[in-house]
């Protein structure tokens, strides 16, 4: 091992030790930026980094009795699963398209961060022992697989998600929650590591002294810790992760510029559980509803006067959460739509297409038939009755069913609500109805 190998891990080693957690996120970055190693050995080469330096972590909690063994080896097992999984799903992966992954995890972090040290970690103290705390066995399988999974993918320990799973979800105190969570990512990290093995090339004797000199700088940033500012250690290294990201996704841009993998259609059994899994990761990153339909009243709220009961509150305080999230949305599509789109027309089966080009629509090179969704449209009474008659009975069904596709199909089923059923087997329905029924009379006729 080089001089600036050693040096490297000794920092990495020091950050951990002085904040406690996070320092371990750089592995990665060091490792195929600084030393030269490509993407997939370098991610697997992380995780027995990221392991042993969270078990030495762990067991200075432990002795402490900051550790909650029942929950830790509860979520770990799953978090296991998950990771073992994300592993070898890797290996299909392009390189490319991890190191952009651990990009946006690694911003997600510094935001994370950044967010704590400048509100103290946002929690009050709890007295209650590790005894008596309890996880919801089905929230621990839903975070824990998500969170075993990016770890085998991206090659970090996932504790800024852990943690707030284990304090939000959990109402597990933040000091066991921090102790928890390294013993966690120790088990996580040990079973992603068994799923590389075998794929890649591994230098075991420069991974056991880069392993080495990481826990040597975990020991001597614990001496250091309380001579230095912890709030203000804690933000200069977000600001650090903040310019690592950034500058990671800037030489990964390639993918985002016309890689297969992004351009592409994803399929449903890899979108599907994107989507699923976007609405407890809002509720982990900050409490968050997910929703769509709920924006339609709260602009109502903010343009209409306040004379109706309905939209007499404040939209300011409980709508500007959703409304930056359509924000968030529309520049999504626009950079989907103007730079990921692929050229290839939309997968049609010939019968339909058949039947579509009697009703006149013909067109299937965009993301939605430009004979029915363009300005031109508008100007036809057909095109007027689908898209403002259509709008109307939106607004309308989502403010009589308490909410759309994404609150009744996602949120609901899944807490197992029957409006929720009842109010998904009325959206089929109708689509039914408008596809055999509505649609071929009102362009037909």
């Amino acid at each position: 091992m080089t001089l600036l190998a050693a040096f490297l891990a000794a920092l990495i080693g020091l950050a951990l030790g002085l904040m406690g957690g996070g320092g371990s996120i750089l592995t990665v970055p060091v490792f195929v930026y600084v030393l030269g190693f490509a993407a997939k050995p370098a991610i697997a080469m992380s995780l027995p980094v990221v392991g042993a330096t969270s078990l030495v972590g762990a067991l200075g909690h432990w002795r402490a009795g900051n550790v909650h063994l029942r929950t830790a080896l509860l979520f770990g097992v799953i978090a296991m699963m998950g990771s073992y999984v994300g592993a070898r799903v890797a290996v299909f992966i392009p390189g490319a398209v991890q190191l952009t992954l651990l990009a946006v995890v690694i911003l997600l972090a510094s935001a994370s961060m950044l967010r704590g040290s400048f509100r103290g970690d946002g929690r009050t103290e709890d007295t209650a022992s590790p005894a008596d705390v309890a996880l919801p066995l089905g929230r621990i399988i839903l975070v824990g697989f998500a969170v075993g999974t990016l770890t085998g993918i991206v090659g970090i320990g996932g504790g800024f998600l852990i943690v707030p799973a284990l304090v939000v979800l959990g109402r597990v105190p933040m000091k066991q929650a921090v102790g928890t969570s390294l013993l966690v990512i120790a088990m996580n990290s040990a079973s992603g590591f068994a799923g590389y093995v075998g794929t890649v090339a591994l230098p075991w004797g420069f991974l056991a002294q880069f392993t080495s000199m990481t826990i040597a700088g975990i020991l001597a940033g614990s001496l250091l810790v309380r001579f230095v500012s912890a709030a203000a250690l804690k933000r200069s290294f977000a600001v650090l992760l903040l310019v690592v990201g950034a500058l990671m996704l800037y030489q990964n841009r390639g993918v985002f510029a016309g890689h297969q993998f992004l351009s592409a259609p994803w399929p449903w059994y890899v979108a599907g559980p994107l989507i699923g899994l976007f609405v407890p990761g809002l509720l982990l990153a900050g409490n968050r509803m997910f929703g769509i339909s709920s924006n339609l009243r709260h602009v109502c709220a903010a343009v209409l006067p306040a004379g109706h009961e309905y939209f007499r509150y404040d939209w300011r305080d409980s709508g500007a959460w959703n409304l930056a999230f359509v924000l968030g949305i529309v520049i999504g599509g626009a950079i989907a739509g103007h730079y990921l789109a692929g050229t290839a027309d939309a997968h049609i089966g010939m019968a339909a297409r058949t039947t579509l080009a009697g009703l006149g629509i013909t067109d299937f090179g965009g993301l939605v038939p430009r004979e029915l969704f363009s300005w031109g449209a508008l100007r036809t009474w057909h095109g007027a009755v689908m898209l403002v008659g259509g709008g109307f009975l939106i607004g309308f069904g989502t403010a009589y069913a308490g909410g759309c596709t994404s609150g009744h199909a996602i949120s609901g089923l899944a807490d197992l609500q029957l409006p929720s059923l009842i109010a998904v087997i009325g959206f089929f329905a109708g689509g039914l109805i408008s596809t055999w029924i509505i649609l071929p009379r009102l362009l037909g006729g």
